[in-house]
């Protein structure tokens, strides 16, 4: 303990550990400790760790390289093809159709983050912070995206929202519209 008057703690509650005592209770935590002279002595916590090689060639390594060099190969080509030359390639995309395309991913990337933030979020905290019949499922339903990969979430809402899908054909018949004139389905 701190005795208050002098730069050393109180030797009846410090153990003998070699070069100086420390405090007993403290020294298997790793923490920087003073000694009785006040400088400052780090126990050594990390004796036997092994240090990491950071560049362990081994098949796993290679393999995984391989996959991820496959895996960013179209990322890679859409890099490379902003430094050649296009001739009037992007002039005409600019002028026609890039403003839209570029709008239409800023609504995207907004709407799909304020329905993460709504609807993600406060699904994770009812279920976290309420317990109600069936929340233990839902702790493992929504997960259940995360576990199917996005291409196909994609075939499947296509199928299911498209003029032919079910979304659609009900909405139809609800409402007696006869043709895609009549309404507007994005």
């Amino acid at each position: 303990m701190w005795n208050g008057k002098h730069d050393w703690f109180d030797s009846s509650r410090t153990a003998s550990c070699g070069r100086c005592a420390l405090l007993a209770p403290y020294t298997r935590h790793g923490l920087y400790l003073f000694d009785k002279h006040s400088l400052m002595y780090k126990v050594k916590m990390f004796d036997n760790v092994k240090k990491i090689n950071y560049f362990n060639w081994n098949a796993w390594t290679v393999f995984v390289i391989a996959i991820a060099f496959l895996i960013s190969t179209p990322v890679l080509f859409v890099l490379r093809s902003i430094f050649s030359d296009t001739g009037e390639i992007w002039s005409h995309l600019a002028s026609t159709v890039l403003p839209r395309y570029l709008l239409n991913s800023f609504i995207l990337m907004v709407g799909v983050g304020s329905g993460v933030i709504i609807i993600g979020v406060g699904a994770a905290w009812l279920v976290t912070m309420c317990r109600f019949p069936g929340s233990r499922i839902f702790e493992w339903a929504m997960l259940l995206p995360l576990a199917t990969p996005a291409y196909v979430l994609a075939y499947t809402y296509t199928e299911l929202l498209e003029f032919y899908g079910p979304v659609q054909m009900w909405l139809r018949e609800v409402f007696g519209w006869a043709s895609v004139n009549d309404y507007w389905f994005p």
